[in-house]
């Protein structure tokens, strides 16, 4: 994942007419080796802010609190009615999004076989408003190049920033996702670069959730990810009793931590979730290490794992591996 750096100072564009999504093409190489600035999550969400209706209240935030970094935790939102989130909204925003933006996969197929718009083209509005017969997952990655999304999740960001930011740091690299599900579409057992939360906006699912760590999560399956980018993981049916799972229903958010391995399952009604996501200084350095480890691992090497997060460094390997990339070496 790359790390936009505003010439501002800060991860995201303050009020100027700039999109985001202009700061992350125009900048995306700015800041291989540099540390990042980031601008307070609320200066891109006044307006959301402004009208009352904070995404998480004090109840939710304390459950957060209690399980940042290292656990999972189910908390409520306020954004399961929010209409920018209704299956017609969305539709019409998939039509604004780039076609690389916007996933799909048929409701049984394995991870390899999700399809962006660009390599599959679909009249994507129909299968969005037909998603109750479709048998379908579809995905909207980067969605805060919408405004009127990215005020949505600046709004998510600033109710929990004061809480993220004394644990981890500022939150870096900021996204949002929009999951929209048939029926019992089951997503396979897979892990995020990223720390998550999970708001249900419409429908039930079970969301199983395993710790990141062998057996469910290997050095060498972190290693594979960040060579290749499949983030597919191997399941064994012995592990079913070793995982939380949780029930969510319009309302329910789910916070799960960097990297935890998880399945998911869509019950007998359509889904629509969104997830926001974010990284730490710490998290980008453990994720660049692990791609010189790979590097290194071809070249015949044994390399240590990183440093354990949330607190553990890899700025050596971070940095040799940012250099690496910025002289042409890495292919």
């Amino acid at each position: 994942m790359r790390h936009p750096r505003d010439k501002g100072g800060g991860l995201w564009p303050r009020q100027r007419g700039l999109k985001i999504s202009d700061v992350s093409d125009s900048l995306r190489d700015t800041l291989e080796v540099a540390s990042i600035e980031a601008t307070p999550m609320n200066m891109i969400a006044p307006a959301f802010l402004a009208a009352g209706q904070q995404p998480f209240d004090e109840t939710a935030r304390a459950a957060f609190a209690a399980a940042y970094p290292r656990g999972a935790c189910l908390m409520r939102h306020s954004l399961a009615h929010h209409p920018l989130l209704s299956l017609d909204a969305l539709a019409e925003a998939a039509s604004r999004l780039g076609p690389a933006n916007v996933l799909r996969r048929p409701g049984d197929a394995s991870l390899e076989a999700v399809r962006s718009l660009a390599e599959a083209p679909a009249d994507i509005a129909s299968l969005i408003r037909s998603i109750a017969d479709a048998n379908l997952w579809i995905g909207f990655k980067d969605l805060e190049q919408l405004p009127e999304y990215a005020e949505i999740l600046g709004a998510v960001g600033a109710s929990l920033e004061d809480l993220i930011t004394p644990v981890t740091g500022l939150p870096r690299c900021l996204r949002a996702f929009i999951f929209i599900s048939s029926p019992r579409v089951r997503f396979p057992f897979h892990a995020d670069p990223e720390y998550n939360i999970l708001a249900q906006i419409a429908g039930r699912k079970r969301f199983a959730v395993f710790p990141p760590e062998p057996p469910f999560l290997t050095p060498a399956q972190n290693e594979t990810y960040h060579r290749t980018g499949r983030n597919g993981l191997a399941w064994d049916d012995a592990w079913a009793s070793q995982g939380r799972i949780f029930d969510l229903g319009p309302g329910d958010a789910l916070h799960h931590t960097f990297k935890a391995p998880h399945w998911v399952e869509v019950d007998d009604e359509p889904s629509i979730s969104l997830s926001l996501t974010w990284c730490s200084d710490n998290s980008l350095e453990q994720n660049d290490a692990w791609s010189f480890n790979a590097w290194l691992r071809e070249r015949g090497f044994d390399p240590r794992p990183p440093a354990p997060l949330p607190h553990g460094r890899s700025r050596l390997r971070a940095n040799a591996w940012r250099v690496i990339r910025r002289l042409g070496l890495a292919g």
